[in-house]
Formats: structure tokens, sequence, C-alpha cells
């Protein structure tokens, strides 16, 4: 399948009775996990959550917290889905974390690349292959 992009702004926003709302605002934990094709043990995963909030992400794993900014950037389609592209930017320095997500009924998806490395391409099977993709399921 190719890439088409659209001129369409991110799926982040959902327009309310009061005041638009971000899609993805809250805490997400994280229920499965692959990096490179390999599965993350359940018990790795099971404290390990991301609350956005705006443009802030906080990536947590017990203890252990990261405080990050989160851009969400344009929409792309493949196929029926439109993926956002995301950046995740460390307060504390460090390299960019670039990559996509996408919505599907309750469950957030986020496919990145490496710390710094570039925004892996879904159609590309090679790059995929050694993405880490996370499946997120809402606190709602």
């Amino acid at each position: 399948p190719t890439v088409d992009e659209t001129a369409e702004s991110t799926p982040r926003k959902q327009a309310s009775a009061e005041e638009p709302q971000p899609l993805i605002d809250g805490k997400w934990y994280v229920t499965r996990a692959l990096h490179a094709g390999r599965k993350i043990p359940f018990n790795k995963l099971k404290s390990m959550t991301m609350e956005i909030e705006g443009e802030q992400i906080t990536i947590a794993q017990g203890e252990k917290r990261e405080l990050a900014r989160f851009e969400s950037g344009e929409v792309r389609k493949i196929g029926e889905t439109g993926f956002a592209e995301l950046k995740i930017i460390s307060l504390r320095g460090g390299k960019e974390i670039r990559g996509f997500y996408y919505l599907d009924a309750d469950e957030l998806t986020m496919i990145w690349g490496a710390p710094g490395a570039e925004r892996p391409d879904p159609t590309n099977e090679a790059e995929m292959a050694k993405a880490r993709i996370l499946t997120l399921q809402s606190d709602q």
C-alpha cells in the first residue's frame, strides 16, 4: 500500500458541547508491547502507564517517571487507517522519539523507532520489524 498524505489536522481534538477536548488525553495502561518483533513480558508491562494532557506526556514504569513534550502532527492514511505522526521530546534533554499513533475504539496503538531514529514507515516491513509497538487501554 502507499501512503496518502492528507491536509487534515490531527485527530487529537474532538468537539464537545463545552470546548474541544483532546481525544487521547488521559491515563493509558500498556497492555501489549513489541520491541523489534519480540514480545515484552506482561510482568514488565503491568506497571507501565502513559498519561497525556495536551502537549505533556508522563511515561511511568513503577517508580520511574519521564516527563516529556508530546507533539502530534500530520495525519496520513494507509488503506482505511489514519495514523497521526507523533514526537516525544524529553524535558531532561536527550534524543527525540518519532513515530505514529492511531486510536481504534478504546485501544491506542503507538509505533515508534529508537530514540533519535527516523520515524518508522508503516508501509515498510523491515522498518516495522525494528519498531517499538505499544498497545494501550484507557483508564476510563
